[in-house]
């Protein structure tokens, strides 16, 4: 059913079964990015000990405070999870995205464990890369969930949960 051309457009997000595809759009979104900006804060600080790199805090020199090694294993890693999943994302988002969520929650949970510093690390950038997976899998599924006349409305809230989730655990780790 159309919108009423009167309605403001954030508005329009909490009408009837909108309301009901906006509040937990914006759940795992906020907390998606949360969880993916603690997961890359970790498996860069967990790399870099790995190769006995210093941390941010053993550091002299500007130049040896940017970890490039980190950097490129966990982008080499989310480009290579969201690829797979691209393939995998016609099958079924929402199981998709739930099959993303517990694979990440599993590797995040491993990292409890006594593990050695490369099992660590592994652990690491594959929790890292899943949730970066999951979260290109929620901005699709976000693009479904509105009608054309609000889709970017909706799709582009979700995404500024996503960021206030990272800001806010940026706080937190």
């Amino acid at each position: 059913r159309a919108l009423r051309r009167e309605t403001p457009r954030p508005l329009a997000l909490w009408i009837g079964t909108l309301g009901r595809r906006t509040a937990p759009l914006w759940a795992v979104s906020f907390c998606l990015g949360g969880a993916y900006l603690a997961a890359a804060t970790l498996s860069s600080l967990i790399v870099a000990r790995a190769a006995n790199e210093p941390t941010p805090s053993e550091v002299r020199h500007c130049s040896e405070a940017f970890d490039y090694r980190g950097l490129a294993l966990g982008s080499a890693a989310e480009a290579t999870a969201t690829f797979l999943a691209s393939f995998a994302i016609d099958a079924g988002r929402r199981r998709l995205l739930a099959s993303l969520l517990v694979a990440s929650a599993a590797e995040l949970a491993l990292l409890a464990a006594p593990l050695t510093s490369i099992g660590s690390a592994l652990a690491s950038l594959f929790a890292r890369a899943v949730l970066f997976a999951a979260g290109a899998v929620a901005w699709a599924f976000a693009a479904e969930l509105y009608p054309t006349e609000i889709r970017a409305t909706g799709a582009s809230h979700a995404a500024a949960c996503s960021r206030l989730g990272g800001a806010i655990s940026s706080l937190l780790v």
